[in-house]
């Protein structure tokens, strides 16, 4: 395999996961549960970390965002939702997640940093 041909895959899939996300937001509640547990580990996490990025802009606590998930992508995406993967993502992109689970905050803000 070449490396334009592993780039090309790369994209293919980035747009694949792209469209799994629209087409996931599209269905109906079964159908999301369905869809979404059609793919498996890191692509499952790829497509999680996509879906909240996405969320408008705001604070919110981890419940709530756990049944905002689940209401647009599915029960099965809200229960993916936990401190591991919030603290992970906040991580990798410090300037748009960041969460406090220390001393019962329980907070996460997604969006823009304000300066």
């Amino acid at each position: 395999m070449t490396p334009f041909q592993n780039g090309r895959d790369k994209a293919n899939k980035y747009l694949n996961n792209q469209n799994l996300l629209a087409k996931i937001k599209r269905a109906s509640s079964p159908k999301k549960d369905e869809l979404y547990t059609s793919i498996y580990g890191n692509d499952r996490k790829q497509l999680l970390e996509k879906a909240i990025l996405s969320l408008p802009s705001g604070y919110r606590t981890l419940p709530v965002l756990q049944s905002e998930i689940q209401s647009i992508y599915g029960v099965y995406a809200g229960i993916d939702v936990n401190e591991r993967l919030l603290r992970g993502l906040a991580s990798l992109h410090d300037d748009k997640v960041q969460v406090s689970f220390t001393l019962g905050l329980n907070q996460i803000h997604i969006g823009r940093r304000n300066k």
